[in-house]
């Protein structure tokens, strides 16, 4: 008795999951598995399974023969990101989709739901807290100074700033940045994340008053280093080298014993003269 109620008691479930899975089968094509939509193509005529056949090495050969003209690192990104997914892992087609795209390719682009082009990292790539760290210290009023104008302003990416001129060279900055902080940086990049609103101070662009000494010692001072006279670019290094101490008055009067007689060079003169074109 009782092994006749579990014979129908199995059947009756059978039947259920027969139902089940026809009513499955008659669902539209979005809503059916991989492999649903294989078991129903598998029950009609050969010319169909045939037809599905082809149609499947033709978009794989149309793939390989896409992911061969990819030349740049953009393209090759998003046409594996088209083809990743977790279905290949989850029905074990892997290995058949390896003249498609390797297994770390799918890892990596595996769970990523966007096309967008992602840049990658370089190892040796600057810090967040580096960059802070520069753009912080070419801010400081130490460093550079507002302009006073009101229109010293400056736009880039459309974003409106106003001016700060630095009042050191590029190469004096990046020598103290490296002293005052435990970052190692070079000077390209350095310079590179200087902020847009730090510019040279430019004379000429100048709204308001400068001093016609100051300037014009500056000029010479530009003009004997690109002769390659002297090695200093600024005034106040060629200060410091002729002066004892550039902030006493006596030392910036020439009334200094100790450093009224100091030269810049002492071929000077002879040097001015090889120099000096007709």
């Amino acid at each position: 008795m009782m092994y006749r109620k579990q014979v129908k008691l199995a059947a009756k479930y059978r039947k259920r999951c027969q139902r089940m899975r026809e009513k499955k089968e008659s669902w539209p094509s979005p809503f059916q598995t991989p492999k649903t939509k294989v078991r129903i193509i598998l029950k009609k005529s050969h010319s169909e399974v045939r037809k599905r056949l082809l149609f499947g090495e033709v978009v794989v050969s149309q793939l390989q023969h896409n992911l061969s003209r990819c030349k740049s690192a953009r393209d090759k990104q998003l046409c594996s990101r088209v083809m990743a997914g977790n279905l290949l892992k989850k029905y074990k087609l892997l290995k058949l989709s390896s003249s498609l795209l390797s297994p770390h390719s799918n890892r990596r682009h595996m769970n990523i739901s966007s096309l967008n082009y992602h840049r990658n990292k370089k190892c040796n790539a600057l810090q967040d807290e580096v960059k802070t760290a520069v753009q912080s210290y070419f801010e400081l009023d130490a460093n550079s100074c507002m302009a006073p104008g009101k229109n010293d302003t400056i736009t880039y990416e459309k974003v409106k700033k106003q001016k700060r001129y630095l009042v050191d060279s590029l190469e004096n900055l990046h020598i103290k940045f490296l002293q005052s902080h435990n970052f190692r940086i070079s000077y390209s990049s350095f310079c590179r994340l200087k902020p847009f609103c730090v510019v040279q101070p430019n004379v000429t662009a100048r709204n308001t008053c400068i001093c016609i000494k100051h300037a014009n010692f500056q000029f010479l001072v530009d003009k004997l280093h690109q002769q390659k006279v002297i090695p200093q670019k600024q005034a106040g290094d060629l200060c410091k080298i002729i002066c004892c101490d550039p902030d006493r008055k006596e030392c910036m009067f020439n009334e200094c014993s100790r450093c009224q007689m100091n030269k810049i060079s002492d071929d000077l003169e002879s040097e001015l003269l090889e120099k000096e074109t007709f």
